[in-house]
């Protein structure tokens, strides 16, 4: 990402270059990026510096990565019982399909 931003600097530089007197004026996005990335940074800085936040960092992470074990054996099992539902539907339409096609055929050769 930080290299993606570097470029895109480098080539918004190089097609607005300043004339004499002038002040190069970057795109609010580039600017916004930029800004964003230094407050991650210290955010990581000051992350490392104190052991306690370091700490419940490390917990939210494994956490997170629990929860994510979690979601993905939620999936699997409701798509097993989607498909188990789709298997009775369909069975039980088929059967009331050929319980129709019988009285049907019933009532016309009474």
């Amino acid at each position: 990402m930080a290299t993606q931003v570097r470029v895109a600097v480098v080539e918004v530089m190089a097609h607005a270059r300043p004339q004499h007197g002038q002040r190069a004026v970057l795109p609010m996005q580039l600017r916004g990026a930029s800004f964003i990335q230094q407050v991650m940074e210290q955010v990581k800085k000051d992350l490392e510096a104190n052991e306690k936040t370091k700490k419940d960092w490390d917990s939210v992470q494994r956490s997170t990565e629990r929860l994510k074990d979690q979601s993905r054996r939620h999936e699997e099992q409701m798509r097993r019982a989607g498909s188990a539902f789709h298997g009775v539907s369909s069975g039980a339409s088929e059967n009331l399909t050929s319980f129709k096609d019988r009285a049907v055929a019933a009532a016309t050769s009474a």
